[in-house]
């Protein structure tokens, strides 16, 4: 295949800078452990019999990293170190289970982009030209217009807007062009043909 044919594609995948913060919240831990206590209790008593109390054999930590560690081995597990490896559930399923905040096949990405505007119900492809037109926006978010806004705070409204590619809603229309592509002007029916003019990505009336 010509490589001067294929096109790059239009897609990229969505990014929000963020700065580091202290937690309000401890975060919880990626990966849930857990032990039926009553068949761990049994699984030990059945090996200290049947290794004569060898305490090498009967206190073994079955994780390499360390989640039996602790003082109380399986019976309180040390969370926090878990990477999912699942090799305790493979040894002993009757006994451990290990949880995931994740997907089922892991971590899963799924797009947050929407379109707004109104979409055929069907395709007529005499008339495909005049298709209606939509507008994306990579995050489901749309900024609501603020009643008596200081220019400051237009402006940081404003900002996060262009910085995350989405809208904000507003009646001024007079304050700057820095944001204008990022505006969506509330019109009635006196201010209508005079915000057309302009040529906005999306209009809000009345």
């Amino acid at each position: 295949m010509d490589t001067e044919t294929i096109k790059p594609s239009k897609y990229e995948r969505f990014r929000i800078e963020t700065k580091p913060a202290p937690h309000v919240f401890r975060i919880p831990n990626k990966f849930d452990v857990s032990a039926r206590k009553l068949r761990l209790a049994a699984m030990l008593v059945h090996e200290a019999f049947e290794f004569k109390l060898n305490k090498e054999v009967v206190l073994s930590r079955p994780c390499i990293y360390g989640v039996f560690g602790g003082r109380f081995g399986g019976f309180k597990p040390l969370k926090h170190k878990c990477v999912g490896c699942m090799r305790c559930v493979q040894e002993y399923p009757h006994i451990m289970t290990v949880k995931q905040r994740d997907g089922v096949y892991g971590r899963e990405y799924i797009s947050t982009c929407v379109d707004i505007g109104r979409k055929a119900t069907s395709v007529n492809f005499g008339k495909i030209d005049h298709a209606p037109s939509t507008v994306d926006v990579p995050v489901p978010i749309i900024f609501d217009d603020l009643p008596a806004l200081e220019f400051d705070v237009w402006n940081a409204v404003g900002k996060a807007a262009r910085t995350l590619g989405t809208f904000f809603v507003t009646h001024d229309q007079t304050r700057g062009e820095d944001y204008r592509e990022r505006m969506i002007p509330i019109a009635d029916d006196n201010s209508i043909d005079e915000t057309l003019e302009l040529k906005p990505g999306i209009v809000e009336s009345l």
